[in-house]
């Protein structure tokens, strides 16, 4: 009995390794598919705006405060964001 007992695990074990690389397989096929459907496009970041770069320059000339800078650095990226929520409703 103890050698059919053993045959019965090494079956179970067997088929659980095979489960486990089929499983495998299948999640790095999805992936790859995913990945050619979609296309490898990095996560949308937005190019800075005329106005930021307005800014920048401005603020490299010195024709302004580092305070001032970053009031309305700030005050151009709230206004982004706002534009952005908006579109997405």
């Amino acid at each position: 009995m103890g050698g059919m007992m053993m045959g019965m695990s090494a079956i179970m074990w067997i088929g659980t390794a095979l489960a486990l690389i089929v499983a495998v397989v299948v999640v790095v096929g999805v992936a790859r598919a995913r990945r050619t459907i979609l296309g490898r496009q990095p996560r949308m970041v937005e190019p800075p705006s005329a106005a930021l770069a307005e800014l920048d320059a401005r603020y490299a000339r010195g024709e302004m405060t580092s305070e001032d800078y970053l009031e309305r650095r700030s005050d151009l990226a709230y206004s982004a964001k706002m534009n952005t929520d908006r579109n997405h409703r």
